[in-house]
């Protein structure tokens, strides 16, 4: 907690001396020597339904009394994020992310088997995450390769008393549970291509394309991971009235199979592929010359992934359906 509140008096101190316009759309960069800081906090709430097969294996494939069982997750979240921005020189701009996440999600499965083996219950992860590492370089006027590296700090046993890798376990009627970290425990690189550009009618428009992908490590002695990633974004912005503008994106993201552990299952599990559509609204108000609030809003469709684990002898497996996620936040930034 204590955290939280340093980095957010940090940024006010910076930004009672900035000077200078924030970075607004993809594409845009830092003159040489400027500074960019910002500050995100955001709520998230989401909801997906499924169904719960007992017995996934590919012998009984045909057998229609495999144990199907109603299946859901539901939950919610807070995030504080922060991001600072240098420029090196006119083509190059480094940065650091940090953030600061509580998720709580309640899963549930109707099923005595689900039951038994303790695939239901609260899950609940707090921490500091795991520290990124950022880069843009010009290519063009308005136009930029983005790199990030996610560097797996929460994994080492000195940063234990600002951010954790440890697993969450369930809780439920049977078992206590335990909180788990919002560390990741893995190396992951994420490249990309950003654009800002005005039409022959001077309509602006902004795009993104982008890909991610991770090198798999242990948190805890167990497989972490996360899927190769690919995806594109789309917006436009539009001009209100002087000082204030509004911009809408669509963003597609798709997600392939990857092995990782399960904290619902508490054990390795085989994830399928997976898709996520989001559409997000900003409102830019540049509150001073040199600041800027920008509140948004996110509604997204989740395909969440299956999962495939094996539980005694028989493969178990988690389906589900596409779900929604809202996230609603502001984001407070400057130049300098």
């Amino acid at each position: 907690m204590w955290l939280r509140f340093t980095f957010t008096l940090a940024f006010w101190a910076l930004a009672s001396q900035a000077t200078s316009s924030p970075l607004d759309l993809p594409g845009d960069m830092l003159a040489k020597g400027q500074q960019f800081g910002s500050s995100k906090v955001s709520v998230r709430d989401w909801y997906y339904s499924g169904e719960f097969v007992a017995n996934a294996n590919k012998e009984d494939v045909e057998d229609t009394a495999r144990g199907f069982a109603d299946a859901n997750n539901s939950g919610y979240g807070f995030e504080t994020q922060f991001t600072y921005m240098y420029g090196v020189s006119e083509l190059i701009n480094i940065g650091v992310r940090y953030g600061y996440v509580y998720e709580k999600e309640d899963a549930n499965v109707d099923s005595d088997v689900a039951t038994d083996n303790g695939l239901y219950g609260d899950l609940t992860s707090e921490g500091g995450t795991d520290l990124t590492l950022l880069v843009k370089y010009r290519l063009y006027d308005n136009v930029s390769f983005d790199g990030e590296l996610m560097l797996p700090i929460c994994s080492a046993n000195q940063a234990q008393d600002v951010c954790s890798s440890k697993l969450a376990a369930p809780s439920n009627a049977d078992e206590p549970g335990q909180p788990g970290g919002q560390g990741n425990g893995y190396y992951r690189i994420k490249t990309g291509l950003s654009a800002n550009w005005l039409s022959e009618t001077d309509d602006h428009w902004f795009s993104t394309i982008f890909a991610a992908a991770t090198l798999a490590d242990d948190a805890y002695s167990q497989k972490a991971s996360s899927p190769f990633v690919y995806g594109a974004s789309f917006g436009a912005i539009n001009n209100i009235k002087q000082n204030h503008n509004w911009t809408a994106q669509l963003k597609v993201e798709r997600f392939l199979e990857h092995s990782s552990y399960s904290e619902q299952a508490q054990t390795q599990a085989d994830y399928g592929a997976y898709q996520v559509m989001s559409f997000e609204v900003d409102y830019l108000w540049d509150w001073q010359a040199n600041i800027q609030v920008k509140p948004f809003f996110v509604f997204s469709m989740d395909q969440q992934p299956s999962q495939t684990f094996v539980i005694g002898e028989d493969k178990r497996r988690l389906e589900y359906t596409a779900g929604t996620q809202f996230t609603l936040g502001t984001e407070l930034s400057a130049s300098f």
